[in-house]
């Protein structure tokens, strides 16, 4: 393989995490797919298709691909997961206990295969102590059924054991509980004490007799060597991260950059080399530093953690320089190599920051002016959708105009988009409250939707508000009118709608209105009357008849 094929299919990759973080499967499986051919001795592509293949539910596929992935590296995590996953969809849930168990003797004590594991066994029925064994003890020592029956914390905790794992922190303290203690005997699992009584305990119950250490497998010259060099290398790490606590960033980089020297199959001293460049704002020299990371790890077959961190720190030198979208972009990649919950809320963070930046970039009333006379220009030739779409850019530039929004609200009712056209009468109201054009917008949309109890609300705020109170009369009038003809129509749905409306349901549930409708029930004058004596029944009143309550 050349080095110009490594390169292919790095840059194959890449564009299948693109692909990747928008579940675009397919798109990302032919990529990936590209890089095995151009590559096929890298882990992390076939992890990736592995992935990929799980996300669209093709878990046969995902199985083999993380099989080819345990072969690659036996150490990486993922390859135990990703196949672990994959057994467990496939319903061979024995297998998949029995992966995860590969996994943790490989790589060592790992949360995500223990919590699989765990996870697993409960699925499956089965705990690290077998329900055989339980019942066995019982049949055996009448004590231990007597605590079973009678003991529920007892229960509880052998019940647990039988279905699953319990937590590492809840079995060495269960270890100090005697009645414990005496299960795991005769479970043949000894933790300090023998059995009260050896002499009678059964064949089966008998301790295993101890497995011989395995001795330490003797170094070769060479790994001695990488190891002695990783010492002296974790050694200036060490001081030069005590360094960078001081914020002494320049002493610490050199020290950072001694390790890499003494050790430069590592990424991690790239990666804290950066770190420190990153705080200086040698914002170039800190992008070098991580891609030459990525190439070690690459190289080297390192742990994709340090794959995470190089793009979750490329994605800090693109947020100064102010390049949010390929800020977002590298947390995407750092998310594709390992799923880390700081990272995605550092994303969302990220992304409301550009959205916000790229709407101050944008303010500009000269321009704002200028597709606001384009938008009127539009409607006047009865363009309505090319109006809106020139209002919209006229307020992404003055967000703080209520005529644009009240002309967007017109040329939304032209299309009888009433949603949106009610939102931009709103807000024109609120950035001009004592402007008539606003309120007679809105309350004719409520008056559009058959909302006749908001749009009379609507007028009566406007009245209150407006320096020329007067200019609503006519809007009154027509309203009136058609509230007239709505309540003739005696529509029982239009009450109904009515009724669901919380400003309506406040006052059917007000005790004098209540008391009120009651009495009108037997003389229909008392409306009349109480409507005379009273500027608050008289407001209720109205609105019911509004939204056709009462006649």
């Amino acid at each position: 393989m050349s080095v110009s094929d490594a390169e292919a299919a790095l840059a194959e990759k890449k564009i299948g995490n693109a692909a990747y973080s928008k579940k675009e499967w397919d798109l990302a499986i032919t990529h990936y797919t590209n890089a095995i051919e151009l590559d096929a001795t890298n882990h992390t592509f076939f992890s990736n298709r592995s992935a990929c293949y799980a996300g669209k539910g093709d878990f046969l596929n995902s199985l083999a691909d993380a099989d080819q992935v345990i072969s690659l590296k036996p150490e990486f995590v993922k390859g135990y997961t990703r196949k672990a996953l994959a057994l467990r969809k496939l319903d061979r849930v024995d297998e998949a206990i029995n992966t995860y168990k590969q996994g943790i003797e490989k790589c060592g004590q790992n949360d995500a295969l223990a919590k699989g594991l765990q996870s697993a066994m409960t699925s499956s029925g089965k705990g690290m102590l077998p329900r055989t064994i339980l019942t066995n003890a019982m049949m055996r020592d009448p004590e231990i059924a007597d605590w079973y029956q009678n003991d529920d914390d007892f229960k509880n905790k052998v019940d647990l054991m039988t279905t699953s794992f319990p937590t590492q922190i809840q079995f060495q303290s269960w270890l100090s509980d005697p009645k414990i203690k005496k299960v795991l005997q005769h479970a043949g699992l000894n933790f300090g004490d023998g059995p009260e009584n050896p002499n009678e305990t059964r064949e089966e119950f008998k301790a295993a007799p101890k497995k011989e250490k395995t001795p330490e497998p003797e170094l070769n010259p060479e790994e001695i060597e990488k190891l002695e060099r990783k010492k002296e290398a974790d050694e200036l790490k060490t001081k030069g991260t005590a360094l960078y606590k001081k914020k002494q960033f320049i002493d610490a980089v050199k020290c950072y950059r001694q390790a890499s020297e003494v050790c430069p199959e590592e990424p991690v001293y790239l990666l804290n080399i950066a770190a420190g460049q990153l705080m200086m704002g040698e914002l170039d020299a800190c992008e070098e530093n991580c891609k030459k990371a990525l190439e070690v790890s690459n190289e080297y077959r390192c742990d994709n953690k340090w794959d995470a961190k190089a793009y979750a720190r490329l994605a800090s030198v693109e947020e100064k320089r102010m390049n949010f979208e390929k800020a977002i972009s590298y947390l995407d990649d750092s998310l594709l190599e390992v799923n880390d919950s700081a990272i995605k809320s550092r994303k969302k963070k990220l992304m409301k920051k550009a959205k916000k930046h790229t709407e101050k970039n944008l303010l500009n009333p000269e321009e704002a002016l200028e597709f606001k006379n384009k938008g009127d220009d539009a409607f006047r030739n009865g363009k309505w959708p090319d109006a809106i779409k020139f209002y919209s850019e006229s307020l992404k530039r003055n967000p703080d105009n209520e005529k644009v929004y009240n002309n967007r609200s017109t040329a939304y009712c032209k299309l009888m988009a009433w949603g949106p056209a009610l939102k931009d009468a709103e807000t024109a109201i609120a950035l001009a409250p004592t402007w008539s054009k606003p309120y007679l917008r809105k309350a004719k949309i409520e008056q559009a939707v058959q909302k006749y109890h908001k749009a009379l609300a609507t007028l009566k705020l406007g009245k209150k508000n407006i320096e020329n109170p007067n200019d609503l009369d006519k809007a009154f009038m027509e309203l009136q009118v058609t509230i007239g003809r709505a309540n003739n129509t005696k529509d029982p749905s239009r009450q109904q709608r009515a009724l669901q409306d919380p400003e309506i349901q406040r006052i059917m549930q007000d005790p004098v209105i209540s008391s009120l409708l009651k009495q009108a029930e037997q003389d229909p004058s008392e409306l009349s009357k109480a409507m005379r004596t009273s500027e608050h029944v008289k407001e209720c009143i109205e609105m019911l008849a509004a939204a056709g309550i009462i006649q």
